[in-house]
């Protein structure tokens, strides 16, 4: 037998960049090897808990809170239940992820860049992991092989986008990925966009159907959830959880979330000049969208395009000039902040009205015309999938006003896109691809040493010395509490929680905190008291316990109350904090029942002990 071949398979036509692929995803990912990353982060440690009881036959959301949708959970179950409880089998589904990401990564962009753009775009995002992996485990990391495999359909569906099915499944991938982590959903967005673009320009109004197909895959994913819920008596539960909760903070102040919005766009071009590629890239490539396709020219200088400039800008002047409801502010009450608004929405009015004008847009357009177009290297629709896709989850990230690195994910499928986009123009003659593989090292080097950096081991000695001396100090069938953002300590040391409220952020928002969860709180503790309570770092969510010498009645006043939470400084949410009447009884009841054990070792952590009966 040759050997080229081997039952059937040339070696010949192999093409070995998915081998390197999956030996450069495996690289990329020892820095979260249980043996380097001993320490679960918050998160993690989190959905590793919730996998673990989903295991013993709890249910998330009657029997454990958290506002992720249910996908997250399953996952960590799933690798618990392959590596025996271990954290191996976890990072073995992490592994299987980011190496199913890469290799539709790369079967999507070779088809437009060609096999080195693709590969070095690929190979440069997965040496990049390490700096917003943050301990992985996370829904945006599980995300990013279905934000590939919605584009690798998006393509089928390009070629020809009248037909439901490849919709339907385009839909459910999507689906599924939203159940990790709501916004995971939106992948789908910039494709349905162009695919809805489609069907306007060329007045195709089959390609509907692909978008019903999109919706109906979508449905079916979310339905069997919801059912499943339903049947299992704790859909009230989940929709309060993940709907109702973040729903409130999507409220979050539109400067909160402009801040978040510019984190999300300049952290990663600031740590690394792939990124910064990829910004350039998006940058250049509208231009050469608009300068490569006729169609995309004809959309721009329509009339609409100015209307919905001035569309922004009535947003932009309503938000800096009135409170809700078209209360006005007066003139002293508008910060800079408030005139940088009205100066945004005065420029888009300006850039609207000028626009909407017939001898501009036909002149701007007759202009663009006339330039020599460059060549169609790559299809137009490809580019602009990357454009939209990367103003997409931008957005995406921003809309809780919060600035997480891990966030920032779901964001790398839009940077490879753009990056390869930038490469390919060096790969069609000898000195381009010289040129690129001299590049790759100075782009890599950011990424690359921080993966080395990481990979030398990370352990938060603290929490391991807790989790010793508490396993040290109780009985294996003992029940703790964790109080704040540490429910990796149930994890880690087999002490289950005697409450849903693993940690009790929901109880502690104002707007959202409900005296009956605060009471079915305090009753869990009551029915079930903890052997031990413990408050370590982050110290974001308060436990109030008097100074010495007071009463632990005087947890009952709210002035008091007030006094401690100054004195402690909990700026988690400072205008969104508040502690209800029922949480002051808990307070009041921990205090009446449990003992403040010393440790001079870990002064960051306070491990209060039931009270022995006299």
């Amino acid at each position: 037998m040759s050997m080229k071949y081997y039952h059937g398979v040339s070696f010949r036509r192999l093409d070995w960049i998915y081998i390197v692929l999956v030996l450069v995803g495996l690289a990329s990912m020892v820095q979260v090897t249980p043996s380097v990353n001993r320490t679960p982060d918050i998160d993690s440690g989190i959905f590793l808990y919730f996998g673990s009881r989903i295991l013993h036959g709890e249910l998330p959301y009657r029997d454990l809170w958290d506002s992720k949708p249910p996908a997250i959970f399953y996952y960590n179950a799933l690798g618990l239940f392959v590596g025996g409880g271990s954290r191996w089998g976890v990072w073995l589904v992490e592994l299987a992820s980011i190496v199913v990401a890469l290799l539709a990564g790369y079967a999507f962009l070779k088809r437009s860049f060609g096999k080195m753009a693709a590969f070095f775009s690929l190979a440069l995002m997965a040496a990049h992991l390490a700096l917003v992996l943050e301990g992985g485990n996370l829904p945006e990391e599980y995300g990013l092989p279905f934000q590939f495999l919605i584009w690798l359909i998006w393509l089928k569906i390009m070629q020809d986008p009248k037909h439901f099915w490849p919709g339907f499944w385009m839909g459910v991938v999507a689906g599924v990925s939203s159940t990790l982590k709501q916004t995971n959903g939106g992948a789908l967005v910039a494709p349905a966009l162009l695919i809805g673009l489609w069907i306007v320009i060329t007045r195709n109004w089959r390609g509907v159907r692909s978008l019903l197909g999109m919706a109906t895959g979508v449905a079916v994913v979310w339905a069997v959830w919801l059912g499943y819920f339903l049947v299992s008596g704790i859909f009230k539960d989940f929709w309060q959880a993940t709907v109702a909760f973040n729903a409130y903070f999507m409220g979050s102040e539109l400067i909160t979330r402009i801040r978040a919005l510019s984190f999300a766009v300049t952290f990663l071009p600031s740590r690394s000049p792939y990124f910064l590629i990829g910004v350039l890239a998006w940058l250049i490539g509208g231009l050469w969208v608009v300068m490569s396709s006729s169609t995309v020219r004809r959309v721009l200088f329509h009339p609409v395009v100015a209307w919905l400039s001035i569309l922004g800008s009535l947003v932009f002047l309503y938000n800096a000039f009135f409170r809700t409801g078209l209360s006005p502010y007066t003139l002293e009450e508008l910060s800079p902040y408030r005139w940088g608004l009205a100066s945004i929405g005065a420029i888009l009015m300006l850039l609207g009205v000028v626009w909407a004008q017939p001898p501009l847009l036909k002149w701007g357009k007759r202009a663009l015309d006339h330039l020599s177009a460059p060549a169609p290297r790559v299809p137009v629709a490809v580019v602009g999938l990357g454009l939209l896709d990367f103003i997409v989850q931008a957005g995406l990230v921003s809309v809780s006003g919060a600035q997480y690195r891990h966030y920032l994910l779901s964001m790398f499928p839009a940077y490879s896109l753009l990056a390869a986009f930038a490469f390919c123009f060096l790969t069609d003659r000898p000195i381009g691809k010289a040129w690129l593989l001299l590049m790759i090292f100075p782009l890599a080097m950011g990424g690359v040493n921080r993966t080395v950096a990481l990979s030398k081991g990370k352990e938060d000695a603290s929490v391991q010395a807790v989790v010793e001396f508490l396993q040290s100090q109780l009985p294996s069938e003992a029940h703790i509490l964790s109080w704040g953002w540490n429910a990796r300590l149930h994890y880690l040391t087999g002490f289950p929680a005697v409450s849903r409220y693993v940690h009790q952020n929901p109880l502690f928002v104002r707007g959202f905190a409900r005296d009956e969860d605060v009471s079915q709180f305090l009753y869990d503790l009551q029915a079930h008291p903890p052997d031990a309570i413990v408050y370590g770092p982050p110290k974001i969510i308060p436990l109030l316990i008097p100074e010495a010498g007071t009463s632990c009645e005087k947890l009952e006043d709210p002035d008091y109350i007030d006094w401690l939470l100054h004195q402690n400084s909990y700026l988690r949410y400072p205008k969104q904090m508040t502690i209800t009447s029922g949480m002051r009884h808990a307070f009041r009841w921990i205090c009446e029942h449990y003992t403040l054990e010393t440790l001079p070792n870990l002064p960051d952590w306070q491990i209060y002990f039931l009270k022995q009966a006299p």
